[in-house]
């Protein structure tokens, strides 16, 4: 099943994509990765570089040219973005 078909399970998903799971009966990436091309790509770390927001695996990044904390936040530990 592709990325946003339906599913029952999660090997519905994984037999055609890679990193993904089934989520509300709908295949989707996992939570670690990124939906790009039909495929399912692994979130980037702080300071990596990025094309877009979804890319940043910190919930409060953004991408500017890097994944970065949001100005609201802070990164802790060089890998947390805290409020």
């Amino acid at each position: 099943v592709p990325l946003g078909g339906p599913c029952v399970m999660n090997s519905n998903c994984i037999a055609n994509v890679s990193n993904s799971e089934c989520k509300n009966k709908t295949c989707q990436c996992s939570a670690t990765f990124y939906q790009e091309n039909k495929r399912c790509h692994a979130k980037k770390a702080l300071e990596h570089p990025c094309k877009a927001d979804v890319e940043c695996s910190d919930d409060n990044a953004i991408c500017r040219p890097n994944c970065t904390c949001k100005p609201s936040h802070y990164k802790d530990n060089n890998t947390v973005c805290q409020h």
